[in-house]
């Protein structure tokens, strides 16, 4: 009987998501953030393997392949010698692993003590694109050391019955038509969580094991996953203006992103705190190597609220923290081309600096070099005028893309 077996819990906690921090990432916006069709292809490719693979994971258990070793995937970034699943399609895959530190789960723990962590990747058929870390908690008795292969395995199989359910929740309800994206989102992450639950199943005949997604699990990956919803609920809509905006953080530098103008704007996404911390570690427990650096980014989705004129926005972040700032700008006008100005100060007039670069800085991209710090940005989109191919499906209408790469 699993009463009679010591009683331990794994819980899945606070959790981040961004970018790996990969030279073949940050090569790759520093093409995109050139302007043309690299921009076009950069947001592209990521639509293209988000949407596959949204489709192909939310079928369920089929999609995904155990591999007992990662190094067998041929991935620097992956923990070698440790087990991971993986759901691949033609133009990406989704990636899971898990880690423990054997010292916190081989030692009796009265309270939740961070233990290791849970990873997804998602890569693109060009580079590693997502990271989402959960750190992963542990209560209970001593694991004997021979139940510790068995219960890495069994907390893998969670996170891959997690990601799998929010997959499939996602699906269904963007299918229905049924809400907003932030609601899906949320809705599909609660609904995952109690999926793949597991409550005392016996391990190795050594233990029973409970595993839960906690609340800062669930809001994690409701965060990570909204890009995803909006994309799919973006598919087959009608023609609008709209802008997606991406915005990559690898300087030394924490920056404070807000909406600090705008014109006929319906924000569609945007951080919920605007705070992108410079590139760093993520986060793992002493005795766990962290999965990888992270480059902190922000998405913004925009539309024009009236589909009879155009769009504007100013988006700046504050002096401070050894910085002048940031402030980029974006106009799409109802006639003539668009323009896009981005400079190393946050604190200027929001207004005033769009009302300066409003029908003059058309070009393609802009590049700023680096400031008496090092601090240095480049912004690039996709076209400037008339209508561009969807990023999503390819079907033509007023669709623009923007990375924003900040550097130093």
């Amino acid at each position: 009987m699993s009463d009679d077996l010591p009683q331990v819990k794994l819980r899945a906690a606070n959790s981040v998501s961004g970018a790996p921090d990969d030279p073949s990432l940050l090569q790759l916006l520093r093409v995109a953030s050139g302007g043309g069709q690299a921009t076009y292809d950069f947001f592209s490719s990521e639509a293209r393997a988000r949407k596959e693979l949204a489709d192909l994971v939310a079928k369920g258990e089929q999609s995904w392949r155990l591999v007992d070793d990662a190094s067998q995937l041929n991935l620097g970034f992956l923990t070698p010698g440790q087990p991971a699943y993986i759901a691949s399609g033609q133009y990406g895959s989704l990636i899971l692993q898990t880690q423990l530190s054997p010292d916190v789960l081989q030692s009796d723990t009265t309270d939740y003590k961070e233990a290791g962590i849970a990873t997804m990747w998602m890569v693109t058929d060009q580079t590693p694109m997502d990271v989402f870390i959960t750190t992963v908690e542990k209560l209970g008795p001593g694991v004997a050391a021979t139940a510790l292969g068995p219960a890495l395995l069994t907390l893998l199989g969670a996170l891959k019955n997690f990601v799998t359910s929010f997959f499939n929740n996602v699906a269904e309800a963007a299918g229905e038509g049924a809400g907003e994206a932030e609601t899906i989102a949320s809705d599909a992450a609660e609904a995952a969580a109690e999926d793949a639950a597991i409550e005392g199943e016996v391990v190795a005949d050594e233990l029973a094991l409970s595993v839960e997604f906690g609340p800062l699990a669930i809001i994690g990956i409701a965060v990570a996953g909204l890009t995803l919803v909006l994309m799919i609920l973006a598919f087959g809509l009608a023609k609008t203006m709209t802008a997606w905006i991406r915005v990559f953080n690898a300087s030394q530098w924490p920056l404070q992103l807000r909406v600090a103008y705008n014109y006929n704007l319906s924000i569609k996404q945007q951080p919920q705190d605007g705070l992108l911390p410079p590139p760093g570690p993520a986060p793992a427990p002493p005795g766990v190597q962290p999965a990888c650096s992270v480059i902190y980014r922000a998405d913004y989705l925009l539309q024009n609220d009236s589909t009879w004129k155009g769009l504007a926005t100013v988006i700046q972040s504050p002096p401070g923290n050894g910085t002048e700032g940031v402030s980029f700008a974006i106009d799409i006008p109802d006639m003539g081309p668009n323009s896009l100005a981005v400079i190393p100060q946050g604190g200027v007039d929001p207004e005033g600096f769009y009302n300066s670069m409003e029908g003059r800085a058309t070009g393609l991209s802009m590049q700023i070099g680096s400031s008496p710090n090092g601090f240095g940005a480049a912004m690039g989109t996709n076209q400037n005028q008339y209508e561009s191919p969807s990023p999503l499906d390819g079907s033509n209408g007023f669709n623009y893309e923007y990375v924003v790469f900040l550097t130093g």
